[in-house]
């Protein structure tokens, strides 16, 4: 897929991470049958091979980070 991951945030007030995706308008009108899986990560947890690091995100009232990562192909438990 030819979508691209622009900015990955901490929402303060949902308490949830946003992440930003640019997907050209012809892929939208189109699917290419790829599903692409991401999961976070905090700060020590394992990290699984092969997983592509997207971006962080830090909890400006918390001493926390969050990780993306890309785990398509990964073998994740």
């Amino acid at each position: 897929s030819s979508a691209t991951v622009r900015m990955v945030e901490y929402i303060t007030c949902a308490k949830s991470i946003f992440m930003w995706v640019e997907v050209p308008a012809d892929d939208a009108l189109q699917s290419d049958g790829c599903e692409r899986l991401f999961r976070v990560f905090t700060t020590g947890m394992g990290i699984p091979a092969g997983a592509e690091f997207i971006g962080s995100a830090v909890d400006q009232y918390y001493p926390e980070a969050y990780h993306l990562y890309e785990t398509t192909g990964c073998s994740v438990s």
